[in-house]
C-alpha cells in the first residue's frame, strides 16, 4: 500500500498548496535519526475504561473511555514497545 497515495486523496487544493509552501512537504528522505523513540499517548484508564468492556458500558463510569477499541490498541502497542526496547530505543518502563 502506498501510504502517501492513500491519505493525499483527501487533501483539498489549499492543503496541497500549504504542503508545497511549507517545510511539512517531504522533499527528500530523512530517516529516523540516530535515536528514534516510540511515544505512547492516551493509554490511561480515563481514555480506556476499566475493566475492559464495550464502549457503551465503559462510558457509564469513564465518560471519555474508548472501551474495547482502546484496549485493542493497547494490546497492539505492547509488542511494538517490546520491539522498540529490544532494538535499543530510549524510553521508560
Amino acid at each position: 500500500m502506498n501510504f502517501e497515495a492513500e491519505w493525499t486523496k483527501y487533501l483539498t487544493e489549499r492543503d496541497r498548496a500549504l504542503l508545497t509552501a511549507t517545510s511539512w512537504a517531504k522533499r527528500r528522505p530523512f530517516g529516523l535519526g540516530a535515536s528514534p523513540a516510540v511515544v505512547v499517548v492516551d493509554l490511561y484508564y480515563a481514555a480506556l475504561g476499566l475493566p475492559r468492556q464495550d464502549i457503551l458500558d465503559a462510558v457509564g463510569e469513564w465518560p471519555s473511555a474508548c472501551g474495547g477499541d482502546g484496549w485493542a490498541a493497547v494490546d497492539r502497542t505492547v509488542p511494538l514497545l517490546r520491539a522498540a526496547r529490544d532494538a535499543g530505543a530510549p524510553g521508560r518502563r
